[in-house]
């Protein structure tokens, strides 16, 4: 009689176990670039930006899901220089703002060395809240080693939905 109990309860806990450490199905999907822009840049700190024109919906569509997702993060970005010299930008950091959510880093880079430069990211950032709140912006702060009247970067992002 014992070994009847045994056999299904330890049935029953490596289903468990399995489905537990199953893997997440993530769809990774990468909209078109778009420009980040700021005017007046002097020596030192600045900001680009540009306003958000990605939706949940709109990357729902990319991942071709019709689930709705539990998050979306940021997993990857990058920006060309088009022409402007990789001395120029000594580091970079994507952040995104919106109107009723603070300020957050989503990914970093110190050295410049390229003409395309990708940003170290963040992990687990969730940015579903910001997509769907008014107002939402994306910011590229970049520390410039000398003068601009105006800066255009085109930046890719990579969005990873679960």
């Amino acid at each position: 009689m014992r070994k009847s109990f045994v056999l299904p309860v330890l049935t029953i806990l490596v289903a468990v176990l399995a489905f537990a450490c199953s893997p997440k199905e993530e769809k990774v999907v990468q909209p078109a670039p778009f420009e980040v822009y700021g005017e007046f840049l002097f020596e030192g700190p600045n900001t680009l930006q540009a306003p958000n024109s990605f939706s949940v919906e709109d990357l729902q569509a990319l991942a071709q899901s019709d689930a709705a997702p539990k998050s979306i993060r940021v997993s990857g970005a990058s920006f060309q220089l088009n022409g402007v010299d990789a001395q120029t930008i000594e580091s970079a950091t994507l952040q995104i703002v919106s109107k009723n959510h603070s300020m957050i880093s989503l990914g970093t880079i110190s050295v410049v060395d390229a003409d395309v430069v990708t940003l170290n990211m963040a992990e687990e950032t969730d940015v579903t809240s910001y997509l769907t709140d008014e107002d939402a912006t994306w910011i590229l702060d970049v520390n410039l080693t000398q003068d601009f009247d105006e800066l255009y970067l085109p930046l890719q992002l990579e969005f990873a939905i679960n």
